[in-house]
């Protein structure tokens, strides 16, 4: 008798617009590629008109490798809001077409990733897979929800609250990637099934590069002063400069309110900064390759996919002592956590790796430690095997 064929499991995966290109929709596409083998994925993409777009779908599937995998786009209304620390957040209320759909295919899957952090989203997740009884989990990807949750300083701060709340408060497993929202998660719903698994490398053997002939300073991210802290940066490079012009700075990435800044930048260090845009794939590896010192001057983050990104290229980091950073730069030599926010002691640091880099056959041998531990406890086979297990528990194997 012919060996019956199992059906692989399905799971549905929802997210803010992929389109976005942040370090949540990185892990999504990153996570569907990487358990494709495995499961049947769908990817639900929330998508407005309000939505900052980065990327398109052409240049999203030349990145990753998503042949089996489903991405629907569901159309929403959204409202762009600045109610939590000024951060821009996107309301979104899906169209009643997009509502069918979205609620065919949690009826479909076996179990649901949330990771949009919209409540509205959220509430619509947790009604259908209660409808359709799916265990469904809850991604916790950035400081939007934690914000949410303790904050009450406004009329409308407070209604999200209570409505983020009262779907969370529904769910019973979660997903966080740092300890601070584990902690977060343990502290306002006690009784819920919480996993931790951080963030990877996404590049499966990143090349060490010998850096550049003078000493290069790496920027990758949006260009966003309340979270990003660029602002910071071009305070950070303008004390750099003013005592050291043989130290460059390249930034890459685009998007956000601080551009102009860049820009003005770019035009008073014409010789010791470059701006190079949005990169990605081998471009976005060459900038990796070519810096000797990665710096990283967030306000809060999660755990950052860019700084993994170059760990595993061997490159030291200089980043301030907030959530996020610190629970990936946990051993002396991958890099220097700074004091919130003190930006001449940043500038500090930077000059002191640039007297460390020229000992260069020292530092060479640096980055292989650092690319080794980076590899070691953020690759993809490692991450990935977990991943594979926590859903396995969750639908049963």
């Amino acid at each position: 008798m012919p060996k019956r064929i199992r059906e692989k499991r399905k799971i549905a995966i929802v997210t803010n617009s992929l389109y976005t290109f942040g370090g949540g929709e990185k892990m999504a596409l990153g996570l569907a590629e990487g358990l494709k083998s495995h499961f049947d994925i769908t990817i639900l993409n929330t998508t407005s008109p309000n939505d900052i777009r980065v990327i398109s779908r052409k240049e999203i599937e030349k990145l990753y490798d998503l042949s089996t995998v489903r991405i629907i786009d569901v159309q929403s209304t959204g409202i762009r809001t600045k109610a939590f620390g000024k951060e821009p957040f996107v309301l979104r209320l899906f169209k009643p077409s997009a509502f069918a759909i979205f609620a065919g295919e949690l009826r479909r899957a076996d179990a649901v990733y949330e990771m949009s952090n919209n409540p509205l989203v959220l509430l619509n997740s947790v009604m259908f897979a209660r409808l359709f009884g799916k265990k469904l989990v809850f991604g916790i990807h950035n400081f939007s929800i934690s914000k949410i949750l303790e904050s009450r300083e406004t009329v409308s701060e407070k209604v999200l609250r209570k409505n983020l709340f009262v779907g969370m408060k529904l769910v019973k497993y979660f997903h966080v990637i740092n300890s601070r929202d584990f902690n977060m998660v343990k502290r306002f719903f006690p009784k819920a099934n919480v996993r931790m698994i951080p963030n990877y490398i996404t590049e499966d053997h990143a090349r060490i590069g010998a850096g550049a002939r003078d000493f290069n300073c790496l920027y990758v991210g949006r260009l966003e002063k309340n979270q990003k802290g660029i602002d910071l940066l071009c305070r950070i490079i303008d004390m750099t400069l003013a005592k050291n012009r043989s130290i460059k700075f390249t930034i890459v990435g685009k998007g956000g309110d601080g551009e102009e800044l860049v820009e003005s930048l770019r035009n008073r260090y014409k010789k010791n900064v470059r701006w190079l845009g949005f990169l990605s794939g081998n471009k976005l590896a060459k900038a990796y390759e070519g810096a000797d010192l990665f710096v990283f001057p967030a306000r809060y983050d999660t755990f950052s996919l860019v700084l993994l990104e170059a760990q595993g290229h061997g490159i030291p980091a200089v980043a301030f002592d907030i959530d996020g950073p610190k629970d990936i730069l946990k051993e002396p030599e991958q890099g220097r956590l700074i004091g919130a926010f003190d930006t001449e002691e940043f500038s500090k640091a930077i000059e002191q790796y640039h007297r460390l880099w020229r000992n260069r056959k020292a530092y060479a041998a640096l980055k292989r430690r650092i690319s080794n531990h980076a590899y070691l406890k953020f690759g993809k086979d490692a991450i990935f095997k977990e991943w594979k297990m926590f859903f396995d528990d969750l639908m049963g194997r």
